[in-house]
């Protein structure tokens, strides 16, 4: 009879250190059960590994486990168990367990996030659930379906510089993203390589990853199965990369092969500057319709404080203003050197009039000087137009002074000049 009311003592403290049913907040589930209700709940796992003879244990059952803020965060946070250890020592060897209490946070794969051992008071408990938590958020879910929270928690790991989760989560981003989100695709795709391209700076192996996917957009490109964002991505990489002229190669290969190909016309907006730089001027003119995409750039400029949201106001909203302002002369004048420099004199002409009705700025006039240099094909009132932008600017540039002084060497300091 003693003997069994020996043994029946032995077993109290073990009974009393397990998840019971009023044992809040622990709940009473295997490890891989607890796993499945994590990935569903968007939560970790928390394991308080004991023993039935573990002194510290019970310290911890009375008091860190009864405060009402450490149920709150395990309740919120975790879906948590307690694990006898004796009983279930494969799962206390998977985690190297042999200090007791040891309480593991795990990422739904079971994966451990980090733990604590030995007793801990309830602030203490607490300080290190937070940064767990914090932890947690920026360690990869490999169960998320949603590009934008995956492509946002890439972001986090960038800025906790843990580059090689970080690149784990572009990557599916860019490989996976649009097949479970269709609005993804595009725009918000094609970003992602600008990050990883920066990434490459911190975490070499991106760069690798890079040229592996721009290798495969080349082969469906040349195989015309390539559509505008294939294009555009093909064009991205290369340029981040360094290796531009790659695009350049491709569109001349399938000019030449298969001219009619839509995907030669995406290749030409993507290297239309890289043509511009050649001087292929002739070619420019022949294969696009300049007055209608002149016409596109116009309507927009005409438009650029309505596309603006009403809610960015003041100095802001000046300064986007003035960058689109920029943006649309510069498109424009690159449009009037390709036709001065195919010999289309009077539409060039025809061009820099309308801009110049449209806006009459010191930038607008040095822009068509600038652009009439660098066709090789300048005419007298380029002149003109660096003159006048010398007297609508406060300071005169060092880019302003040599354009000057190349069209002056060029027509003559004193000559009589056409209008502009």
């Amino acid at each position: 009879m003693k003997l069994i009311l020996r043994t029946i003592a032995c077993l109290i403290p073990c009974v009393a250190a397990g998840a019971q049913p009023n044992d809040r907040p622990f709940v009473q589930q295997s490890f891989k059960s607890a796993r499945s209700i994590a990935k569903r709940e968007g939560k970790i796992v928390f394991v308080s590994f004991y023993t039935g003879w573990c002194a510290y244990c019970r310290q911890l059952n009375k008091t860190t486990y009864t405060d009402d803020r450490v149920i709150g965060w395990l309740s919120e946070n975790t879906v948590p168990i307690k694990v006898n250890a004796e009983v279930q020592a494969d799962l206390a060897r998977r985690f190297r367990v042999s200090t007791y209490p040891t309480m593991i946070f795990a990422q739904p794969d079971g994966s451990e996030i980090s733990r604590i051992t030995g007793y801990v008071t309830t602030d203490v408990f607490l300080e290190t659930a937070r940064r767990v938590g914090e932890l947690a958020r920026l360690l990869p879910n490999k169960n998320s379906r949603d590009p934008r929270s995956r492509r946002d928690n890439a972001m986090a790991l960038v800025a906790a510089r843990r580059f090689p989760s970080a690149l784990s989560e572009l990557l599916w981003c860019y490989d996976q993203g649009a097949s479970h989100d269709p609005s993804f695709a595009g725009a918000e795709r094609s970003q992602v390589l600008t990050w990883i391209t920066e990434l490459s700076d911190h975490h070499p192996p991106a760069r690798p990853a890079m040229i592996l996917r721009r290798d495969a957009i080349r082969d469906e490109i040349l195989r015309g199965r390539s559509g505008f964002f294939g294009v555009l991505d093909f064009s991205i990489l290369n340029k981040h990369l360094g290796r531009a002229d790659d695009t350049l190669a491709v569109y001349d290969q399938l000019r030449t092969s298969h001219p009619d190909w839509p995907t030669v016309s995406l290749l030409r907006r993507r290297v239309f500057d890289q043509l511009r730089s050649a001087r292929r001027y002739e070619e420019i003119v022949r294969s696009e319709d300049i007055d209608r995409k002149v016409s596109a750039i116009f309507k927009r400029f005409a438009n650029t404080s309505s596309r603006i949201p009403a809610a960015i106001t003041g100095t802001e909203r000046a300064s986007l203003i003035a960058v689109q302002r920029r943006t649309a002369i510069n498109e424009i004048s690159a449009y009037y050197e390709v036709l001065l420099g195919a010999g289309e004199s009077a539409e060039a002409k025809g061009l820099a009039d309308r801009i110049l009705e449209t806006d009459a700025s010191s930038e607008t006039y040095l822009a068509l000087a600038s652009a009439g240099l660098r066709s090789g094909r300048p005419t007298p009132a380029n002149l003109q137009h660096a003159r006048q932008a010398k007297s609508l600017s406060q300071d005169e540039s060092d880019v302003l002074r040599m354009t000057i002084q190349q069209l002056e060497s060029r027509f003559g300091g004193n000559g009589q000049v056409e209008s502009p």
